[in-house]
């Protein structure tokens, strides 16, 4: 009974070691989830902004990319860069990176093109050059 354990209370400095171990984790995953949705954010949103500057290329380049910028809006993007190739639209979107206040103003990146498809010849494949296409 004279007898006093030098390891007494250490249990408890273990436990608290082991709880901050699992809460730095768990903060880590739960960022690394956030950066991917909205890196899937943003690229869902930059296809969708290319799509619709590409199917309304006839209304002028500018009125298809205001539509692309307020599609990009809509899937909770911002649109930062809108051209035209010819009848390619090539549009860029960010969005914001929700995180942890000690990592500062973060963003994701995505870029799409869109347009229409080339028009299939008699020649090109799957069709060869001596097989005329099925009436229709």
């Amino acid at each position: 009974m004279g007898r006093q354990s030098k390891d007494r209370g250490s249990g408890t400095l273990w436990m608290l070691a082991l709880i901050g171990l699992i809460w730095s984790v768990a903060t880590m995953a739960m960022t690394v989830g956030g950066v991917r949705a909205a890196r899937h954010r943003a690229y869902a949103a930059a296809d969708l902004a290319a799509l619709a500057a590409a199917a309304h290329f006839a209304d002028g380049e500018g009125n298809a990319c205001e539509l692309a910028a307020r599609i990009a809006h809509g899937s909770g993007g911002r649109l930062r860069q809108c051209v035209f190739h010819g009848r390619i639209s090539d549009v860029v979107v960010v969005t914001e990176i929700r995180a942890l206040p000690a990592m500062g103003h973060l963003t994701a990146t995505a870029r799409a093109r869109a347009g229409p498809e080339r028009g299939l010849g008699l020649c090109d494949p799957p069709l060869p050059c001596s097989t005329q296409p099925p009436p229709h």
